[in-house]
């Protein structure tokens, strides 16, 4: 069961809410932790349901009379039963149930920014392990360093403040876990003089919850319309199997704006005559996807080309010229989300051209809803025995349905 944790910018922003869609969509976790939505609470429940996620909870500054800043939410999919035991602005604590029976705990906090106020968070952390004493997860947004070589540029961070949070972290038997990816987790996005970047985001864990999850992984991912990076844990590296159903033509909303969409089609009706409306229409479907190969090559990958990119240049030295290339491929990235948006509105087999962005939450529940028909979690064969995991499941196929002979075998797909 994966936990994603991210600090957006706003999810009244829709780049930034298209962006959180491609980021779930790419990591599926089951539980989601995000700080600074600046939303409140009604709107957070729209955006959960938008976003596929069953249940969740929110807290915004609004409910304290302090407008829209800030804000934390966490969401969970209806696979796992999450129980809030307490949430405040900064925080959101939970006891998670999965499936199996593991109880563990989870805790998602947004740190205070300000100097004078980080007390604040120690003591809340000092509070929160004075309630639990089982395997303990916590993640999300610290605005806090570890140490001094968690810091690129700027003015050195006083000791103090990396001891007391060292401190508090031993204190709770909370340490930090391993990651993979780009060290730094934030960045001022300012010119290279005054370029600053900071680990603020991480995942620590006690000593309990490490021996029930001894493979976790914690991934940095790419940073996409925020100043902070998205981070997953993969406490067991578990993976569903997408079953395949073969190829079938789609016509893409987007191809509509190109030259060669409407050549193609007048040219297969020019070539076709007097012949069937049925044979036109499927020479048309060959041509069409024959030039859309042709016109968009790496239609599919031109985000993940450009995400590559990007990585390259963050292990750079920051001058300005690196900086503006960074700058250069982000807008280049923005300019596909339009495509991407169509792509999915095209999934979902929903009529959205006539209700527009009304429609948001009906494409999205109908592509998602595909989905979980189409992925392949357990089978059971003839004698009982069930298979699990994607290791089982390949050796479970390969055995009895690719080069068995006993064709007889009965297997039900169970969800």
């Amino acid at each position: 069961m994966r936990t994603f944790s991210y600090n957006c910018p706003g999810l009244g922003n829709t780049r930034v809410v298209g962006a959180l869609k491609s980021l779930l969509r790419q990591t599926t976790p089951s539980l989601v932790f995000l700080s600074e939505t600046k939303q409140i609470e009604e709107y957070n429940e729209e955006f959960r349901k938008k976003l596929g996620y069953d249940k969740g909870d929110a807290w915004s500054t609004n409910q304290e009379g302090g407008g829209r800043a800030g804000g934390v939410a966490l969401w969970w999919k209806e696979e796992v039963l999450v129980q809030v035991m307490s949430s405040s602005l900064h925080h959101i604590d939970a006891k998670v149930i999965e499936k199996d029976g593991v109880v563990w705990r989870f805790t998602g906090v947004y740190g205070w920014s300000k100097n004078e106020d980080k007390h604040n968070m120690w003591e809340l952390m000092t509070l929160l392990n004075d309630q639990w004493r089982g395997p303990w997860l916590c993640g999300g947004d610290f605005n806090q360093i570890v140490n001094s070589g968690e810091k690129s540029g700027g003015r050195l961070m006083g000791d103090g403040y990396m001891e007391d949070f060292r401190l508090y972290l031993a204190e709770c038997g909370l340490k930090d876990l391993v990651f993979h990816g780009y060290p730094f987790t934030w960045d001022n996005r300012r010119k290279a003089k005054r370029f600053v970047e900071e680990r603020l985001d991480l995942f620590v864990a006690t000593n309990e919850w490490q021996v029930h999850f001894p493979e976790a992984r914690i991934l940095h991912l790419d940073r996409d319309r925020s100043d902070h990076r998205p981070l997953v844990c993969d406490p067991k590296g578990e993976a569903n199997i997408e079953v395949k159903w073969g190829w079938q033509f789609r016509f893409e909303p987007h191809w509509v704006r190109h030259d060669g969409c409407k050549q193609t089609v007048a040219q297969v009706r020019s070539e076709e005559g007097h012949s069937e409306t049925v044979n036109k229409l499927d020479k048309c479907r060959l041509k069409l996807d024959q030039w859309s190969k042709e016109t968009f090559p790496n239609y599919r990958t031109q985000p993940a080309r450009i995400k590559k990119e990007i990585r390259k240049l963050d292990w750079l030295r920051k001058t300005n010229v690196v900086l503006d290339q960074r700058r250069t491929l982000e807008s280049e990235l923005a300019a596909l989300d339009h495509d991407e948006e169509l792509f999915w509105k095209q999934r979902s087999r929903a009529n959205w051209l006539k209700g527009g962005d009304k429609n948001t939450n009906y494409f999205h529940w109908k592509a998602s809803s595909r989905k979980k028909r189409n992925t392949l979690k357990k089978l059971q064969d003839e004698a009982g025995k069930r298979y699990v995991g994607q290791e089982e499941l390949f050796a479970c196929m390969v055995t009895f349905c690719l080069y068995s002979q006993r064709v007889h075998h009965q297997f039900r797909h169970r969800c």
